[in-house]
């Protein structure tokens, strides 16, 4: 069974990467939760993966829903194939895919997908978000003495 060696690397960050190797026999949900474990993210949220053509323009889509059902080797037609990886489609992360090389012999002992390389350190999933300044319910408002007693003179 072929072996597929992956490159995936963030868009926005192409020195970050991740080498991935997974059976050709495998899912793109395989391949989905090895990319998420590789780069410490939780995959949570919606992903869809694109065929790509050297431009790195999106083709074919193998949606979320299909995931489970896509198998990779019905859509590798390139020894170089790219693919761009959608990941949270609120948050849109994207990611570059190219194949590397097809290996033919398989190592038994593997546990495939297998994240073979890691460089540079991935984003942060979930940026930090500016928290409005606490305010203490307990905290009167304070009101100069002063203006208390013209408030009430004023009343007689």
């Amino acid at each position: 069974m072929a072996i597929y060696r992956f490159k995936i690397s963030f868009e926005e960050a192409e020195e970050v990467a991740r080498i991935i190797e997974i059976r050709s026999s495998q899912t793109f949900a395989d391949f989905h939760f090895a990319i998420q474990q590789a780069i410490r993210f939780d995959n949570s949220k919606p992903t869809s993966f694109y065929m790509s053509d050297d431009h790195w323009r999106k083709g074919k889509e193998i949606s979320f829903a299909r995931l489970g059902d896509s198998k990779l080797a019905d859509f590798i037609e390139d020894p170089h194939q790219k693919m761009l990886y959608l990941f949270d489609f609120d948050a849109q992360w994207i990611f570059n895919i190219e194949l590397q090389k097809i290996v033919v012999e398989e190592d038994l002992t593997a546990s495939y997908p297998l994240c073979i390389k890691s460089t540079g350190t991935a984003p942060r999933q979930y940026k930090p978000t500016t928290l409005p300044p606490v305010v203490d319910d307990d905290e009167e408002d304070e009101i100069p003495v002063d203006k208390i007693f013209q408030h009430e003179e004023g009343l007689d």
